[in-house]
């Protein structure tokens, strides 16, 4: 059961306000600056936290420029008649022109057969004495065989026939005559081999009266062909997209025109390129200007009182340390065979007061035009030093990297900052209990006192009188 207190009623003292000054100067001692210093380790990890967002995202913007992807140097491709054939080059395609004629488009193959029928749920061939079955084969797959019997209806079939393949696709046409249903298989592929469609029917339907699935149109799947000048023969593919034909180009056959001459051409893409250096410039300045903010230390004045309130990372040198780095991979980011671009300075980028970077696109693109190996092989050494694996953003942003460890140890210390606040709290909580049965006593005895005070001035006054 609960003491009931009665504060001061006998002495007069103001017994709870004085136990909780008591209380808040010792928390104020104790209690006060560690939560301070919890509030502090959050907020660095959450600054910790957020640089490593804007470090991945620096890492996306400069992963084009490693080695393993040809560098950021793009290739645009062009053709003379799109209506006839495009193209798309990657950064691994070589500067040239090409001249091309498109004789023949790939296509898939189908077959329609020629029974018709009224109606698609109803049974196909009631009339059937012997169950049957077809087969369809598409491309090099498995022949798919599906089971007909007296209640079997054109739906059954088709849905028979799409369940049993991805190569092919089985559908109910209305043709437009009377009957009207007919089935169509076709493939989803194109070209000689994975376009063909094979349908054949067992010889109990075939031999049925009325006979069914007995003949059918088979349109074969045909290969696409076309020429490139200074290559003997034509050149044949499965499908309409070819590639490996021209070294990092992939061809979009799109109409066929044997008589037409349409011409490929492979160049440096200028706009593309700087857009990407641009691309790294704008995230790196972005951390520049966030640790900015998180470094500041504001000092605030009162009278003789003078109080400096830290950034979240202004006691750490972590963020420092990633932007020395980075720097430093700049620095050794050197092509030593190039004539006019031989270091970052080359490509147009330059450091601010502030520290961040200046981006001068017009002076990239002309050393560029001067010399594109020259400018991509700088940005690929950079790339590999800042993005590649065990690179310099990895280094800081990976599990078990520099600013994981720091997270965990600031972690480990609020842990240990809050086991100090509860020792504390239950310290405190024993002090006040200690003082309110110290003064539970001294208001007993004081109201003891009090009521023989009152007994003896009574029993005085009536020796008076």
């Amino acid at each position: 059961m609960p003491t009931i207190n009665f504060s001061g009623l006998a002495s007069g003292i103001d017994t709870e306000a004085l136990i909780k000054a008591t209380s808040d100067a010792a928390r104020a001692q104790r209690v006060l600056p560690s939560q301070k210093k919890i509030q502090d380790f959050d907020d660095t990890n959450t600054a910790l936290t957020d640089l490593k967002t804007k470090l991945l995202a620096l890492q996306t913007k400069t992963n084009p420029f490693k080695t393993s992807l040809n560098g950021p140097l793009t290739k645009g491709a062009s053709s003379s008649d799109e209506t006839i054939l495009t193209a798309t080059a990657s950064n691994s395609a070589s500067n040239g022109t090409y001249t091309l004629r498109v004789s023949n488009l790939a296509s898939s193959g189908s077959y329609s057969a020629d029974d018709r029928f009224t109606d698609p749920a109803v049974a196909m061939a009631p009339s059937l004495a012997a169950p049957g079955s077809i087969t369809v084969t598409i491309g090099t797959e498995t022949p798919i065989v599906v089971p007909v019997t007296a209640t079997t209806t054109l739906n059954d079939i088709v849905t028979a026939i799409n369940d049993g393949t991805t190569k092919g696709t089985a559908s109910i046409v209305n043709t437009g005559q009377t009957p009207p249903y007919a089935l169509v298989v076709k493939s989803n592929s194109t070209g000689v081999t994975e376009g063909t469609v094979s349908f054949a029917a067992s010889t109990e339907l075939t031999t049925n009266v009325p006979p069914l699935f007995a003949s059918g149109t088979t349109v074969a799947g045909e290969d696409a062909a076309f020429t490139i000048t200074g290559i003997a023969g034509s050149i044949s593919s499965a499908t309409n997209s070819v590639t490996g034909v021209i070294p990092g180009v992939t061809l979009n056959l799109v109409s066929e025109a044997p008589t037409t001459d349409v011409t490929i051409t492979i160049a440096d893409d200028k706009a593309a390129t700087t857009s990407k250096v641009q691309d790294f410039v704008s995230a790196y300045n972005d951390i520049i200007t966030y640790l900015a903010e998180q470094n500041k230390i504001t000092r605030e004045e009162r009278g003789a009182s003078i109080t400096n309130t830290f950034g979240p990372l202004a006691s750490s040198r972590i963020d420092e340390n990633a932007i020395i780095s980075l720097r430093n991979a700049m620095s050794q980011s050197t092509y030593t065979e190039g004539e006019y671009v031989r270091i970052i300075a080359d490509l147009g980028i330059s450091t601010e007061r502030d520290g961040t970077l200046k981006f001068d696109s017009a002076k990239f693109q002309e050393n560029l035009a001067k010399e594109p190996d020259s400018v991509n092989q700088v940005l690929k050494n950079f790339g590999d030093l800042v993005a590649a694996a065990n690179g310099v953003i990895d280094q800081q942003t990976r599990l078990g990297g520099v600013i994981a460890n720091a997270i965990t140890s600031n972690k480990a210390q609020i842990t240990d900052l809050n086991d100090r606040i509860a020792r504390a709290e239950a310290n405190i909580s024993k002090q006040e209990s200690d003082m309110r049965a110290r003064f539970s006593r001294l208001e007993s005895i004081t109201s003891q006192m009090q009521s023989q005070q009152a007994q003896l001035t009574s029993a005085l006054a009536g020796l008076g009188n």
